[in-house]
Formats: C-alpha cells, sequence, structure tokens
C-alpha cells in the first residue's frame, strides 16, 4: 500500500483501516494478489465518504408484494426509504413488508416522516409528556403519502427500539397495518443534551414518548437500573420470546385503536401477530463457528472457488437448484478444525439446517448481491413468511384510512 508492505507484518486491521483512510479526493495505491494468481494487480483508490445506508435492502417478493428492511433511522434514512418505495411501487407493488426487527431507532424526525407516507389525514403520530408542559409536543401527519392505502405489516421483535416503536405504534393504533414478530424494547425517554465544559456531555431525561392511543413506550424503571438492564433476560426466562400466552397486561394499560382493536401499554409494542423465536438450531458449535467468522469465509472461498459456475448462472436458476451437501458442511467443519475450533458432530447436525441457508445466502451475496442474500434468508425466515401469509389472507388491510 503506497508502496508499503501491509502484509505478512503482523499489522492490526486498525492499522491497515488508518492507512487507507485519508482526505476526501486524495488517492491511495495498492498492490492486491489474488488467491491462485502469483500475479500483483494495481489498483488506485479514491478517498471519499463511505455510505452508511440505513435502509438495508428494498426488492419485490412477487409481483406485488414489495419488502424493505430499515435497519435504524439515520440522516438520510427517509431520503433513503422514499426512494425505495417509490422504485417499488413503479415495479407494481401494492402491498408491502415492513421489516423494522432489530432497529435501534435514532433521528425521531426521520421516523415520523416515513410513518406520515402510510396514514391519510391530519393524524397523531407521536406525542410527549413530560413534568409540566414546557417540553409537551405532539406530532401529526400532514402529507400525501406514497404508501396510504393498501395492505402493510411491520415486523418487529425485542431489538426494535425507541423511534422504530414510534412507527409501529402509530401504524397499529390507527389500524393501518399490522405488527407480526415479538414485543419491542420499550425505549420511550426524551433526552435533552447538556454540553458539560470539560467537554464530555449530560443527556437529561425530559418527557416520554406516547402513541396516538396514549400507549407509553417506555418500560419501567420501578425496580431499579439493575433490573431494568436485565428486563430483556427476564424475558426470556419468563418464555416470553416462545409463548405468547406468558405475557400478562394489567387492565389498566388496556387502550383501543381507532376502530375499537384492543392493545396494551406499559413498555414496548405487543404485536398483532406473534411469532416465536426460533432457537432449534442455535447449537453452541454454530454460535462458534459464527464468532470466528467461519461461516462467512467458508461461503467466500466457495464462491471464488466456483465464480465462473455462478456467474453462468441467473439467481433463479441458482435458488432453484444450489444446495449445500453433507460434504460441504464437513469441508466447513474441517475448516473450523484446522482454525482450532474442537470438532462437534452433535452440534453441526443441530445447526445444520440453519448453516445451509446461511452458507447459501453469503454465497448468493458474493455472486447475485445483497438482494440475493435477503432472498435466501427469507426462505427459512417464520416471521417473514407469516407476514407473507397475513398479506395472502388480507388480514393485513385491517380497516383502511
Amino acid at each position: 500500500m503506497n508502496g508499503e508492505a501491509v502484509s505478512g507484518v503482523r499489522m492490526t486491521t486498525e492499522q491497515v483501516y488508518g492507512k487507507l483512510r485519508g482526505p476526501r479526493a486524495s488517492r491511495v495505491q495498492i498492490q492486491v494478489q489474488r488467491r491462485g494468481s502469483l500475479k500483483l494487480l494495481n489498483v488506485t483508490v479514491t478517498r471519499e465518504r463511505v455510505p452508511n445506508n440505513s435502509v438495508e435492502v428494498a426488492y419485490m417478493v412477487d409481483n406485488q408484494t414489495g419488502y424493505i428492511k430499515v435497519s435504524r433511522f439515520a440522516n438520510n434514512t427517509y431520503e433513503e426509504f422514499k426512494q425505495a418505495l417509490g422504485d417499488l411501487r413503479r415495479q407494481g407493488m401494492s402491498r408491502l413488508v415492513l421489516d423494522l426487527r432489530g432497529n435501534p431507532g435514532g433521528y425521531l424526525d426521520r421516523a415520523t416522516k416515513m410513518a406520515d407516507e402510510f396514514i391519510a389525514g391530519t393524524r397523531k403520530i407521536v406525542y410527549t409528556d413530560g413534568k409540566g408542559d414546557q417540553y409537551d409536543t405532539q406530532t401529526y401527519s400532514r402529507v400525501l403519502g406514497e404508501f396510504e392505502e393498501g395492505p402493510l405489516v411491520v415486523l418487529v421483535d425485542e431489538g426494535s427500539a425507541s423511534a422504530a416503536e414510534v412507527v409501529a405504534g402509530a401504524l397499529q393504533d390507527h389500524d393501518r397495518a399490522l405488527l407480526v414478530g415479538r414485543r419491542t424494547f420499550g425505549k420511550g425517554l426524551v433526552q435533552q443534551p447538556i454540553a458539560l465544559n470539560d467537554g464530555s456531555e449530560l443527556r437529561l431525561t425530559i418527557a416520554r414518548y406516547y402513541t396516538p392511543s396514549g400507549r407509553s413506550i417506555q418500560k419501567s424503571y420501578q425496580g431499579g437500573h439493575a433490573e431494568y438492564e436485565q428486563e430483556l433476560a427476564k424475558r426470556q426466562r419468563q418464555g416470553e420470546y416462545f409463548h405468547a400466552d406468558s405475557i400478562h397486561f394489567a387492565d389498566s394499560l388496556r387502550y383501543r385503536t381507532m376502530h375499537g382493536r384492543t392493545v396494551y401499554g406499559g413498555g414496548g409494542i405487543m404485536p398483532d401477530l406473534f411469532v416465536p423465536r426460533d432457537t432449534t438450531a442455535f447449537s453452541k458449535y454454530f454460535r462458534r463457528l459464527q464468532s470466528r467468522n467461519l461461516v462467512r469465509e467458508f461461503a467466500l472461498k466457495f464462491y471464488q472457488d466456483h465464480q465462473p459456475e455462478l456467474e453462468g448462472l441467473r439467481f433463479e436458476q441458482f435458488n432453484a437448484s444450489f444446495r449445500i451437501t453433507d460434504t460441504q458442511l464437513q469441508a466447513l467443519s474441517a475448516l473450523a478444525a484446522r482454525a482450532g475450533l474442537v470438532a462437534d458432530a452433535a452440534g453441526l447436525r443441530r445447526a445444520a439446517p440453519l448453516l445451509r441457508t446461511q452458507l447459501k445466502a453469503h454465497i448468493a451475496r458474493s455472486a447475485y448481491g445483497k438482494n440475493a442474500y435477503h432472498t435466501v434468508l427469507a426462505e427459512q425466515d417464520v416471521e417473514f413468511q407469516q407476514a407473507l401469509r397475513a398479506i395472502d389472507t388480507s388480514t393485513a388491510q385491517l380497516t383502511g384510512n
């Protein structure tokens, strides 16, 4: 790199990053050696800001169903989402699955603008209530949205938090969408940053977020900070991730949607259709393979070794015919053994269905791109499949606007 060796000299990843980074529009010269070739390739890279997209993927599942996954609410999220939604509409989308699983939140105004794309008229999206009225606010829909009619399903789980919960709660309260998955995280505090003289910052909680029906998104701090931090682990111990009937709400937390459906407050947003977490294939051996990045490494090598054959196939052909064999799973285990991971035949058998899907998805990503990756994963995604069934039976179109 710029005449300096970076391979074989025990340089850390951060040190390599430090040499790659630099002023925008400046250049760095890199020599690359590909697997199986002795020839060095000379590459000139012009430094630029690396895009950090928050709309992770958007594609048509079939000729009428679109899918958009939003991983967080960042500065450009609304613009990315608006473009993705428009592209899908031009492809004939008439119903949508919006995936907010694992979305930790972010900029609230981007989230409310997204919700506004689905909610017709002038309707409340979220409001804040603090001590006194100094920090009380109300946010309403106000623009003609891109998708104010048509079946809509929103996927949520225990990783959906803050601004993601605002979107989900508003769509549920207005009977605009059907929520599928598991109860969301429960983070609904408004915080005001206060700069301190030493350069640090204090974030002072000044209010709470509430859904249009009056539900508080924030889960309780009543048991103290330690119990609050362990709340997700408590959900798991009580079986909430696996059984809908393990979740109990007090009558005082009962609210009504615009058209009279019962919903509950008290922390997080409870979906309309509960889907238990599937952990049957999560063996200890599988987790160790993941932690050492061995699944991706094996898939990348497979792609490199079979690139000509893969390039000769359209993705549809690949997806219909390609399957990870038992021999390839054993090869993965052998790679893991060389990396110091003790073989575990039982753990490999238990994780085999999940490993086959993940390996195929990673190979598809290298060969065909990120849409192909998500398409493969979706085939074994029980929450996504439940969302498609809900749309097919028209239960996603609750009442319209």
